[in-house]
């Protein structure tokens, strides 16, 4: 079975993602923030958003957004539908374990 994200769940288009991040709403946890914006596809999509500022190194920048990917791919069900999101990946992003993640995206919905 092939579980990698589709293309239809991911933001392609570099005017959707920057709409999204324009107009859209902030969710804020403590080791990313979570933009989301109603889209008129009628899907979830996400786009993932990593800072050299935040992240310094392309390994770890690389490690932060596969978290954030499977983040999304692994709890699509608290998502709703018709909404575009984005996460924004903090500075101690990858000194928090995958649980306490989760947990923080759970307490979001």
């Amino acid at each position: 079975m092939n579980e990698c994200l589709k293309k239809d769940e991911r933001l392609l288009s570099h005017r959707e993602f920057i709409r999204c991040l324009r107009y859209g709403r902030r969710m804020s946890t403590p080791s990313f923030a979570l933009i989301y914006y109603r889209n008129d596809v009628g899907r979830r999509r996400v786009g993932v958003s990593v800072s050299k500022k935040v992240i310094k190194k392309a390994v770890y920048r690389n490690r932060a957004k596969r978290i954030m990917r499977e983040l999304f791919r692994r709890n699509k069900d608290l998502f709703p539908m018709g909404h575009d999101f984005i996460f924004v990946a903090k500075r101690d992003f990858l000194r928090f374990k995958w649980g306490e993640h989760l947990s923080f995206l759970r307490r979001l919905f």
